[in-house]
């Protein structure tokens, strides 16, 4: 799932939080949750994981949509994804998936009210239209 990334949502020095499809091409939500001596043959990445839709992916973009409501939906189960990058399987990082504990949800998912971006939508827009302009002159 994880080997088929989509779309970087928030990228920072690799993507953090990010959607994803699974073998039968259903779309997952992705967010960083924690890490363990990554230098070490048996360090690994955690990564939250949760269905997801294109609707939804909209809404956060958006800020619409909280990070902790785009992850913690009622009727889903959320996984985290070990991710082992010293050990591979055909190239690929050996990733192990199993489902959150209510601990971790509580401590890796953010505060209520956190959103995908500081910037309301109609901020990013006018930022994004104003840097168009300027690579325009």
């Amino acid at each position: 799932m994880l080997n088929n990334p989509e779309t970087a949502l928030y990228y920072y020095d690799g993507p953090v939080i990010f959607t994803c499809r699974d073998a039968d091409n259903q779309l997952h939500l992705a967010h960083w949750a924690n890490c363990h001596s990554l230098g070490n043959p048996d360090g690994y990445e955690e990564y939250m994981v949760v269905p997801f839709t294109k609707e939804l992916e909209s809404q956060l973009s958006d800020n619409v949509l909280s990070l902790r409501d785009a992850l913690i939906r009622e009727g889903i189960t959320i996984r985290i994804a070990r991710i082992f990058w010293k050990r591979c399987d055909n190239g690929d990082p050996h990733i192990e998936y199993r489902e959150a504990t209510p601990a971790e949800i509580e401590s890796y998912v953010p505060d209520q009210g956190v959103m995908l971006s500081p910037m309301g939508p109609e901020e990013r827009v006018t930022r994004d239209w104003a840097a168009n302009q300027t690579r325009r002159q």
